[in-house]
């Protein structure tokens, strides 16, 4: 069976084209995608549009698709746009070829380097991981950290139920302290997301709980049913700075110690919070690599190294 690729961004969609997207994203998800979540999704706070490479059946019809958003990053010092792909997907019936996946990425990558997309980057698994590294010749940036507060121990793990007492107790005495100003210079990341209101409004919505830390610092964080697992997710924390991370952790747990088993942040921070621990990787649910491709030849190869990106839940489209 030939396939036929081609890419389009958002805006160039047809309706046809869009349902026919939204109906192979449930197909391959199986989750509800409605025209007002690809909306949601896909019009990208740069723009206004997303990059979706297409595989079409010699009928013409969509049986592949993968999508990229472009945001605004700043890259040590200059504004440039990066990509974030997501949604790779092709019908189980066309999954004979190899490269097909590829191709689309491809065929979208041209038009993402005509509108000055300069990188592009995402967190897949295990099984995409390798395709990406292998066969579409991205490279590796690193893995991403887990830090963990848990609150009720046996929740997380139930053969340690019987020490959901010690954990809450801990819990409750590692926040008692008041957070103070540690001396610690402000967040200093040479590749981050630029945060301002089209990002903001673009990245949350329902479900989450913005809290204000002091003047200009404020926190994103969102609970969820995480297998069964109670989870506070720490999207994000602006600034990224040990002090505010750890008021972050307080006033979560103070507000949802009765709701939740466990506050995690996942990302690189550069320093140990107080009240949260890092996770050792042989303990981490999931190892979560970050890999991307340069689209153009603007960037040097410090973007492939980990340390130099603030990263964490807030770039991805999860959580």
């Amino acid at each position: 069976m030939k396939l036929k690729y081609i890419a389009k961004r958002t805006n160039e969609l047809t309706e046809i084209e869009r349902s026919r997207i939204c109906s192979l994203f449930e197909q391959i998800f199986e989750k509800e995608f409605s025209s007002e979540k690809f909306d949601g999704k896909y019009k990208a706070p740069v723009g206004g549009s997303s990059y979706h490479g297409l595989a079409l059946s010699e009928e013409g019809e969509i049986v592949g698709c993968t999508a990229t958003i472009p945001f605004v990053y700043d890259y040590f010092g200059q504004e440039k746009a990066f990509g974030l792909v997501v949604d790779s997907m092709i019908d189980p019936v066309y999954r004979k070829s190899i490269f097909a996946l590829k191709k689309m990425f491809d065929q979208s990558a041209e038009l993402m380097k005509n509108d000055g997309v300069s990188f592009v980057f995402a967190v897949p698994n295990d099984n995409a991981y390798q395709y990406w590294l292998k066969i579409a010749g991205w490279k590796d940036i690193g893995n991403l950290d887990y830090f963990v507060l848990p609150v009720r121990i046996g929740a997380v793990v139930s053969r340690l139920g019987i020490l959901n007492f010690l954990s809450s107790t801990f819990a409750q005495l590692i926040n008692l302290p008041p957070v103070r100003d540690n001396g610690m210079p402000k967040e200093s990341f040479p590749i981050s997301k630029t945060i301002n209101k089209s990002f903001l409004e673009y990245r949350y919505g329902a479900g989450y709980e913005l809290l204000e830390l002091g003047e200009d610092s404020f926190a994103y964080y969102r609970v969820y049913d995480e297998q069964g697992v109670r989870t506070a997710f720490i999207i994000d924390v602006f600034p990224l700075t040990k002090r505010n991370v750890e008021k972050t952790c307080k006033a979560i747990y103070t507000g949802e110690k009765s709701k939740v088993d466990i506050i995690v942040y996942i990302g690189n921070l550069g320093f140990k919070p107080r009240n949260l621990f890092p996770t050792p990787a042989r303990f981490a649910p999931r190892i979560l690599r970050l890999c991307g491709r340069k689209i153009d030849d603007t960037l040097d190869d410090r973007v492939f190294e980990i340390d130099n990106w603030r990263y964490n839940l807030a770039d991805l489209d999860v959580r």
